[in-house]
């Protein structure tokens, strides 16, 4: 070191380290950590083999743990490009946009949903929405087709960290396996309608309701949502037995009527 030198402090080392040790970002500031620690990556983890683990993870036993922390290059990302802006609110909404996303392309692949919960700087922490230790309170309470999502010890976490700096994603997963999660959500408009029918009809009927009035939400919709919100709310139309004819003819015998289902059609005598 030459006498009189500038020197800096190296957030990694601890320690004072001449100027010259010191590079750059690309914005043109200097770094706050010597070149010893800013050596740059170059093999970096591949996303469709990441899905693949995250696929065959979906047909594991119960139990059974992955857990992972994998570096994407940005660009090798399979999300549409994000203007990344030029201040910081601008780029905090655009860097949680991509943290959705590629949280929303796990879930689409691996069949479990990872909600968000906290966001510190550029790292976005989710957790499985089956996950009894993270779970948030339902806001559906009253909804006669709501539903109470079955909960684990999962011991869940995905943490989606981006680096704007070095075009980089990082994502730290864990989760221990249950049965994933089946999306019964279907759009406000939809779950009024179906609120008014639900004791009318069989889940085939009202399904193709849906589809032929077009209510706000049908394209889509599924028959399994449908069917699954049925079943739910049928508890409480039908009491005397799980299944809603064999209810109905209990129900029409006590009441000392006789009673005929052809399909869904019932018709007293």
């Amino acid at each position: 070191m030459e006498p009189n030198e500038i020197q800096l402090h190296c957030s990694q080392c601890k320690k004072n380290r001449p100027i010259t040790e010191f590079d750059f970002h690309s914005s043109g500031k200097r770094r706050k950590s010597c070149r010893k620690h800013a050596e740059i990556r170059t093999n970096f983890d591949n996303w469709d083999s990441f899905m693949d683990d995250v696929r065959r993870f979906k047909h594991t036993g119960q139990g059974t743990t992955l857990a992972a922390v994998k570096v994407f290059q940005l660009n090798s990302l399979p999300v549409p490009t994000i203007n990344l802006g030029t201040n910081g609110t601008e780029q905090a909404e655009a860097t949680k946009a991509l943290a959705n996303r590629l949280v929303k392309l796990i879930w689409e692949h691996g069949g479990f949903r990872f909600t968000l919960h906290r966001t510190y700087g550029r790292t976005m922490t989710y957790y499985c929405c089956q996950d009894e230790e993270k779970s948030k309170v339902s806001k559906t309470k009253g909804n006669v087709l709501a539903r109470s999502m079955k909960r684990y010890k999962c011991r869940s976490k995905a943490a989606v960290s981006i680096d704007l700096q070095a075009k980089t994603a990082t994502i730290a997963f864990k989760h221990t396996y249950h049965e994933p999660y089946l999306d019964k959500h279907v759009s406000q408009e939809i779950s009024e309608w179906l609120t008014n029918r639900i004791s009318q009809c069989s889940p085939a009927a009202l399904f193709r309701a849906v589809k032929d009035e077009q209510v706000s939400g049908y394209e889509r919709v599924t028959h399994d949502q449908i069917y699954h919100l049925w079943r739910g709310a049928i508890k409480q139309f039908w009491p005397c037995d799980s299944n809603p004819p064999e209810s109905l003819r209990q129900q029409a015998e006590s009441d000392g009527l006789s009673i005929t289902i052809s399909g869904d059609i019932a018709s007293f005598g």
